[in-house]
Parts: structure tokens; sequence; C-alpha cells
């Protein structure tokens, strides 16, 4: 179990899809089961990362997972919109390690 994952929520996927329709969502697996079947993919830290890069040129994605991350992907992409499904996550100092 994980604090910071168990913080995600279908509600919060439900409000960025809202917001950008065209996002594609990606958790890490340590959130709940009904946040990773809610998103459209899911994976470690390195699939993350992996799928971020891969990602086309204009690309919107909502991450479900520690905030140090997506706030390192989004600075490395900025060619694409990335964004934290929650803007209040406490970072991780574990992950962050």
């Amino acid at each position: 179990h994980c604090s910071v994952h168990g913080r995600f929520t279908v509600e919060q996927i439900a409000h960025a899809r809202a917001i950008y329709p065209e996002a594609r969502i990606i958790v890490h697996p340590e959130c709940t089961r009904e946040v990773v079947d809610a998103a459209d993919d899911f994976g470690s830290t390195e699939r993350i990362v992996k799928l971020v890069n891969e990602a086309p040129s204009g690309a919107v994605i909502g991450i479900g997972t520690e905030i140090n991350l997506v706030n390192r992907l989004a600075h490395q992409h900025p060619d694409k919109e990335i964004f934290c499904l929650d803007p209040v996550v406490c970072p991780c100092s574990t992950m962050y390690r």
C-alpha cells in the first residue's frame, strides 16, 4: 500500500476527462483497482516515463503518481500538456529518492 497512490480517485479521472476529453490517463499500479481500471493505461515509473516519451507532440496526459515525477516529465516535455490527477498530492519521499 502506498498512501500517495491511494489518494487518486475515479472522480479525479472523470474531472480530468471533463476538462481534457482527449487526455490519456496513466496511473501507477499501486493506485486502487478502481482507479487502475478507469485509467487508459497503468505501469511502473519506468513504463510511465516510456509512455510519455513515446506520446506525440501536443498530447495531453494526466498522470496518477508521485508529483515530482509528473513535474519532471512536464518540464522535459514542454510540447505536451502533462498534469497530475491530484493537484494537491503530497510528494513521496521514498519514490523521490
